[in-house]
């Protein structure tokens, strides 16, 4: 076979990718044929080591793909959404430009930054969190990257629908019927006075269906998409506001549509909360950032769940698309070994035309919004013939930015290549010190091997405050093999709770696969419970909803299935606890607000074994800076139990109070600092270490906590910032 590569020369996130016709055996063979222990001899062509050596160089603060988008268009205007397409590079708003984030030098202010970006001719769309986000044109983005304002100009993350393929079936609510939800119904439970946002993809066939009597009209919508057109893209939003109004028939909907693009979803999640909706149902992700609850999406969830609103976020697609694993290099050969054997490989068989690869590692530094990414991975994909055991010919791909502490650590292999052909995908260790956690995602339809679910959960599904959700297919009351799984990659468990999808849906017209399916199961099912308790927010419809649910999987709560399949048949006086019953505990002023109620479901007896409980809580809109010296200080309206726990930067948790005592008790009206002796001392990297403060009636003692166990608790915690 021929193929033939072109290299970018002084830009490296891609080279062109060869064409290959497939043979009827290469689509038959097996992918566990490759795997014998056997290691090949990959090389980086020296082309491209030069051109990532210059880009080292200059401590670039342009993002590689970006860079790369300029080398290859050359002042041309021809080809140029082609080409940015290729390298997964969002167009801005006007021609020729590029869709970025920009992130402030930690000298500068996010105003300096935005002047200076708007004297480039760049539009700005949205700030939050301490990120621009605007729209540059391309023959700009060299001098603003010059900016001494400016600590990374990289490419905006884009999101995209949890759903798969859809199948025919019947128009009928199987899902309202999986999760009992027919029993609220016939209770006067239908989701009345409650406020459901809907942020999704595209709203098409939406009018329709309202015509047809299938959907209510929405109480509020907008369009922050490309087309500007909230009935613009596909059907997806609509299938899914059809399983909102399924589950919760008088419940309001609000629509938002959007196209993908971060600054999208964060224009939309903020309208969708200033409408007053009580939930939020989001069906997408992605994976171009870190899995670990820090990203900025995971921070707009922070922000919205602040506000007392649910957050109910699909868990992912890509359980079945998804190896992960440790950067090791034990031969010394220079490439991670990624096979079950330990062969410097992993296989790759697209099932449509095109490849679309992405790897992303642990190593975002402290603070994700200033990438500082020292562990280098470059990675390289070759076509393989199956009958001689070798690779074919030079490399179809490269993706090699650098990775120097400024940048981000995010490699991509997209392009044309035909399907059902056996391809080898290869990672450099190119200064790697440490075995950080690597992630590789397909976003386009492909088989993997060796295959590896654990970890594949989706941002920001990953957040602390984000209820996810996996998919159990109604039909035979499995989970699908494609639902993501966690942990994250700080150690917690995804999802949450699991809930039916491959419900039939007149949108499609057929059945609707994927957790984008079962997601809004879950808000509708949110929405039943918050009419049920009209004051209830965040932390108390999450606790219901953990509750609610009949246990899958092996141990509870499992990154499969999280706390199990969501069931209103579960729903009884045991187990849900009326709003006049619940205490609180607050903090009194000048020590950061007050403690938010939360259910707390047997989570702390695992506290000893330093897993992530996903007790983290930032108080009000900000973050309280805190050090050496500290002590935390309350004061209760009620009496109550008390237990103070810290939680290091490699997320071990340990006891900071009571110590020696039991069964601590402060008395109402009582204000007292913990601990009792001493100080707190904070040793953990900035962002990272926190102090978690629980109250409840009941005594709290981590060593005895049985599994079954359940509470309710106010608690929050403070995290360490700069």
């Amino acid at each position: 076979m021929h193929h033939r590569s072109a290299f970018l020369i002084g830009a490296t996130a891609l080279t062109l990718l060869a064409g290959a016709q497939p043979t009827a055996a290469q689509v038959d063979f097996e992918p566990s044929d490759v795997f014998d222990g056997r290691t090949i001899d990959f090389e980086m062509p020296r082309e491209t080591m030069q051109a990532k050596s210059l880009l080292d160089r200059r401590d670039d603060k342009i993002d590689p793909a970006i860079r790369t988008l300029i080398a290859a268009s050359g002042g041309q205007a021809g080809g140029f959404a082609a080409q940015a397409k290729s390298l997964g590079v969002p167009l801005g708003a006007a021609a020729r430009s590029v869709a970025v984030t920009l992130l402030p030098d930690r000298r500068s202010s996010v105003d300096a930054l935005i002047a200076e970006a708007e004297d480039h001719g760049a539009e700005v769309s949205a700030v939050f969190a301490g990120v621009v986000y605007a729209s540059v044109p391309l023959d700009q983005v060299e001098a603003l990257g010059a900016s001494t304002d400016l600590h990374y100009l990289s490419q905006q993350a884009q999101y995209y629908p949890s759903y798969a393929a859809a199948a025919a079936g019947n128009l009928v609510a199987e899902g309202v019927k999986a999760v009992r939800a027919d029993r609220l119904h016939a209770a006067g439970l239908t989701g009345r006075g409650v406020k459901v946002g809907i942020l999704d993809f595209g709203f098409r066939g939406y009018a329709a269906l309202r015509q047809a009597g299938q959907l209510p009209a929405p109480q509020a919508q907008r369009a922050f998409n490309d087309a500007g057109r909230v009935e613009a893209g596909d059907e997806h939003g609509t299938a899914c506001a059809e399983i909102i109004h399924a589950m919760a028939p008088d419940a309001d909907l609000y629509l938002a549509a959007v196209s993908g693009k971060e600054e999208q979803i964060v224009q939309a999640a903020l309208w969708l909360a200033d409408q007053g909706v009580d939930i939020v149902s989001y069906s997408g992700g992605m994976h171009f950032g870190p899995h670990n609850g820090t990203s900025i999406s995971d921070r707009l969830v922070e922000e919205i769940a602040g506000r007392g609103i649910l957050w109910v976020n699909a868990a992912g697609n890509e359980g079945a698309s998804h190896w992960g694993g440790r950067a090791t290099d034990r031969d010394g050969d220079g490439w991670i070994e990624m096979g079950p054997n330990g062969e410097n490989f992993m296989f790759v068989r697209p099932r449509v035309n095109g490849v679309a690869l992405q790897i992303t590692w642990d190593d975002w530094g402290s603070d994700p919004r200033l990438p500082s990414a020292t562990q280098d991975l470059d990675a390289i994909l070759h076509a393989y013939n199956p009958f001689t055991g070798r690779t074919v010919g030079p490399p179809l791909a490269i993706s090699a930015n650098p990775q120097r502490g400024r940048g981000m650590p995010f490699e991509e292999l997209i392009g044309p290549v035909p399907a059902n052909v056996p391809y080898l995908l290869a990672l450099r260790a190119t200064s790697v010190s440490r075995p950080v956690r690597i992630h590789v995602h397909s976003r386009a339809p492909a088989e993997l091997a060796p295959l590896v679910p654990d970890g594949s959960i989706a941002i920001p599904a990953t957040s602390t405050m984000a209820l996810a959700v996996g998919a159990v297919d109604v039909r035979n009351g499995r989970l699908e093999a494609f639902s993501s799984n966690g942990p994250t990659d700080d150690g917690r468990t995804k999802p949450e709770v699991s809930a039916p999808d491959q419900t039939p849906s007149a949108a499609y017209n057929a059945r609707f696969p994927g957790t984008s399916a079962a997601c809004p199961h879950v808000a509708g099912f949110a929405a039943l419970l918050k009419q049920r308790y009209p004051s209830a927010k965040r932390a108390e419809l999450t606790a219901h909803i953990k509750r609610a649910v009949r246990p899958l999987g092996t141990g509870q709560p499992n990154n499969q299935h999280g706390f199990g399949h969501i069931d209103a048949s579960k729903l009884d006086s045991k187990v849900i606890v009326d709003d006049d019953d619940d205490e609180k505990v607050e903090l009194p002023e000048g020590w950061g607000g007050a403690i938010e109620f939360e259910e707390l479901d047997a989570q702390l007896a695992a506290a000893r074994s330093g897993r992530d409980l996903g007790l983290r809580v930032v108080v009000g809109r900000a973050e309280y800076r805190i050090g050496d010296g500290l002590k935390v200080g309350i004061s209760a309206d009620q009496g109550c139990y008390y237990l103070l726990l810290g939680r290091d930067s490699r997320g071990e948790f340990a006891v900071i109070s009571p110590l020696g005592d039991d069964r601590p008790r402060l008395r109402a009206g009582e204000k007292r600092a913990f601990p009792e002796r001493g100080t707190i001392r904070v040793t953990g990297p900035p962002g990272r270490d926190e102090v978690i403060l629980i109250g409840s009636r009941r005594p709290l003692d981590v060593r005895t906590w049985r599994s079954e166990a359940s509470i309710s608790v106010a608690r929050t915690s403070y995290r360490v910032v700069r």
